[in-house]
């Protein structure tokens, strides 16, 4: 095992694989060791590597990574088999914590002013900037819903709100879902929606703030493919 820097290949890899999640670039991650005496592919083939699946519930230093041996040609069925590992309540949890986290520092220089604009409206009773977020998330949560009952009450296609992946996917997604959720309000939902709506409202036009957004959309999106058909109130926990 090679030495290099002021971390060694293992912490190396872990940090890297840590790195990936907190960053939410995957919702999981694998640190990977290859001996020294691996050269071309048919090493590979018949090689080993020490491995480390990372989560969000295992990640930081107070989580040692637990490495075992593997042969090269079972990575496949590994990494298949990781998605099983996070759709307990606890990791989706903690999946949205750092998404939270994550979004309230793209957007924390302007926190004050968005706080002062939102308690002189509707929302005067509010106290903690990063509950709005978490209640962000649980609306982007619930929309994954609606996209399923939207020929139930737009039948033209043309009129529908798009989907959570369309917004993902667009420009400027806070304009979007305050349009999209406008829309909804005529049909039903009031309690989440126009709550939502007015977070929404209250965020700057900045670059930062559309990439906050979309990141507790897509960790929103996340949580729910991950809890398939169980109803915990992953966020509420």
């Amino acid at each position: 095992m090679r030495i290099g820097g002021k971390l060694s290949q293992p912490a190396n890899a872990i940090a890297q694989a840590d790195d990936l999640i907190e960053k939410i670039f995957c919702d999981a991650a694998i640190g990977l060791i290859y001996p020294d005496g691996y050269q071309n592919q048919d090493d590979l083939q018949s090689g080993e590597v020490q491995y480390a699946v990372r989560t969000p519930l295992s990640i930081g230093k107070k989580n040692p990574p637990q490495w075992k041996d593997c042969q090269v040609q079972s990575l496949p069925g590994l990494i298949k088999g990781i998605p099983s590992q996070l759709s307990k309540s606890e990791d989706l949890s903690k999946r949205a914590e750092i998404a939270v986290n994550q979004a309230f520092k793209k957007i924390a220089d302007d926190a004050d002013s968005i706080m002062a604009d939102l308690r002189s409206g509707e929302l005067a009773n509010i106290t903690e900037f990063k509950g709005l977020l978490v209640d962000l998330l649980t609306c982007f949560m619930f929309h994954t819903k609606l996209d399923d009952i939207r020929h139930l009450y737009f039948r033209k296609k043309s009129e529908r709100p798009p989907t959570l992946q369309e917004y993902i996917d667009a420009d400027n997604p806070i304009v979007r879902f305050q349009d999209a959720y406008e829309k909804w309000l005529i049909v039903d939902y009031k309690d989440i929606l126009a709550w939502s709506r007015a977070i929404l409202k209250a965020l700057p036009a900045k670059s930062q703030s559309n990439d906050a957004v979309k990141m507790l959309a897509q960790t929103a999106q996340s949580i729910q493919r991950a809890k398939g058909a169980h109803h915990h109130d992953v966020v509420g926990i």
